[in-house]
C-alpha cells in the first residue's frame, strides 16, 4: 500500500491581504467559509486515517505550536486540532534556520527589491521546499496518509512513491492574485478623453 499526502493550500489571512493589496475583499469571509467547509467535507473521508500532519512554518512538533496561529487562521487551527484528536501526530516540518533566512530576504526585498535579492530569496525558498519534501519522505511511513497545509505558491516535490491529492475548492493564490489585480485597477486613474475633445 502506497503513502498518500493530502495537500491543502493555506488560505491567506486578512493581514496578508492588507499587506499585498491594502484592503480585504468584501467577499473574504464568504470565501473563507466556502474554502474551509469544502476542505472539512473532503477530509472527513479520511477521518481517523490521517497519521501525520505537516504545516508550513512549523519547526516544532507540539500542539502548542498551533496556538501561535492568528485569529484569521482559526478554521485551519480547528481543522488541525480535530485531526490530532482523531489520532494524527503533528510533525516538525521546517528548518528554523532556513525559515529565518527566507524571512530575512523578504524583509530586505521590502526595502529595496532588486534582481539579486529576488534570486537569493528564490534559492532560499528552493532549499526550504526541499527540506519540507525530505521531512515528509522521512516521516510518512508505508500505507500512511499525511496532511500538508502550505502556501500554494510553494512547490513541494515529495518522493515519487507518495501519491499527492490536492484538496481545495479554489486556489487561494488565484484569489489573492485576482484581488491584487482589482486593487491595481481601482488605483489606476481612468485615462478617457471626453466627447468634446
Amino acid at each position: 500500500m502506497s503513502r498518500t499526502l493530502l495537500v491543502v493550500p493555506r488560505m491567506y489571512t486578512k493581514d496578508e491581504f492588507k499587506e499585498e493589496t491594502s484592503y480585504v475583499p468584501d467577499d473574504y469571509d464568504d470565501k473563507c467559509e466556502e474554502f474551509w467547509s469544502y476542505v472539512a467535507e473532503k477530509l472527513s473521508v479520511f477521518k481517523g486515517r490521517i497519521k501525520k500532519i505537516f504545516r508550513e512554518s512549523l519547526s516544532i512538533n507540539t500542539k502548542e505550536a498551533l496556538l501561535t496561529l492568528s485569529g484569521d487562521e482559526q478554521p485551519s487551527r480547528s481543522l488541525l486540532l480535530g485531526v490530532l484528536e482523531d489520532g494524527a501526530e503533528l510533525e516538525s516540518t521546517e528548518d528554523p534556520i532556513l525559515m529565518a533566512e527566507t524571512e530575512s530576504w523578504i524583509q530586505m526585498m521590502r526595502g529595496t527589491s532588486n534582481e539579486m535579492l529576488s534570486e537569493l530569496y528564490g534559492q532560499s525558498l528552493v532549499e526550504r521546499n526541499r527540506y519540507v519534501a525530505n521531512r515528509i519522505g522521512e516521516s510518512l511511513r508505508e500505507g500512511e496518509v499525511g496532511l500538508l497545509l502550505i502556501d500554494s505558491r510553494r512547490r513541494i516535490e515529495p518522493p515519487q512513491d507518495i501519491r499527492v491529492i490536492r484538496v481545495c475548492p479554489f486556489d487561494p493564490a488565484d484569489y489573492l492574485a485576482s484581488t491584487i489585480v482589482k486593487a491595481k485597477l481601482k488605483s489606476a486613474k481612468p485615462n478617457v478623453a471626453s466627447c468634446g475633445d
